[in-house]
């Protein structure tokens, strides 16, 4: 028998979580892997993305490794990973800053956890943390910064790289070094933010970037503003089928409860 009630909840649903994006970002047939959790950290990967890079470059990680680690584990790559925010020292500092609060038991245990897990991965030959930020040329006392063209030239030109970049608002002075060093990438991971005044810089650089789109996923932590997500992770991938999906599905299950968006139509 047909819940009636079901279908009109979901549908309902659907109504209300529909997103309207350019066609731009129509998406290239590809074989995805979701690479990390399921909710905000992990990311759609297309696999051979992962299997012909050497490199994984990571832009942002914060207190959460678990994209980086499953990276290494699948492929064995060197990984660097650049995030000026966040070190060892904070992290044990933060044992101690837990362990003087009363009745703060779970989160002790968690920042010990935490503290571990970095020691021990980041301890690995293949496995460097830049304590750096990315997208200037620029030092102080407090703060050190390198270019993506810096980074870049670190490597030759037989380099296969990967891209994770996840630095919350920071991408946008990567966008022109990245279509210059295009020749070396095997795949873009790219989570564009504030997308609602942004969306022009965006689109333009999905038509000019010669890696094409072939995953799109809302990140529902950013709210939405006239059906425009204003937080949207992006996939690029040299290897990819000329075909096109019409519409993508929203599958990312956010912890917290937060509303999934369940739809993505495109304008005209």
């Amino acid at each position: 028998m047909r819940d009636y009630d079901t279908d009109e909840k979901m549908q309902k649903l659907d109504n209300e979580c529909n997103v309207t994006l350019p066609q731009i970002f129509s998406l290239y047939t590809s074989e995805l892997k979701r690479i990390g959790p399921m909710s905000d950290g992990g990311y759609w990967v297309e696999q051979n993305s992962i299997e012909n890079s050497d490199h994984l470059l990571s832009f942002g990680m914060n207190d959460d490794w678990r994209f980086e680690k499953e990276i290494e584990k699948l492929s064995g790559n060197q990984i660097d990973v650049y995030d000026g925010s966040t070190s060892q020292k904070l992290f044990r500092n933060n044992i101690i800053k837990e362990a003087l609060k009363i009745f703060r038991v779970r989160s002790t245990l968690k920042a010990i956890q935490t503290y571990i897990d970095y020691s021990i991965f980041f301890n690995k030959k293949n496995v460097v943390h830049h304590r750096r930020y990315v997208g200037l040329n620029y030092e102080n006392r407090r703060d050190k910064w390198s270019s993506l063209e810096a980074i870049m030239k670190t490597y030759n030109s037989s380099s296969r790289i990967l891209i994770k970049c996840d630095i919350e608002g920071g991408e946008y002075r990567l966008l022109d070094d990245l279509l210059r060093y295009n020749q070396l990438l095997t795949g873009l991971i790219i989570e564009f933010h504030n997308l609602d005044i942004m969306m022009d810089k965006v689109t333009q650089f999905i038509s000019d970037f010669p890696l094409k789109l072939v995953a799109v996923n809302v990140n529902n932590y950013g709210p939405m503003k006239n059906n425009t997500p204003t937080v949207i992770e992006c996939t690029f991938s040299s290897n990819y089928l000329k075909t096109k999906i019409d519409g993508i599905q929203q599958i990312k299950n956010d912890p917290d409860e937060f509303m999934p968006v369940l739809s993505i139509k495109y304008d005209h």
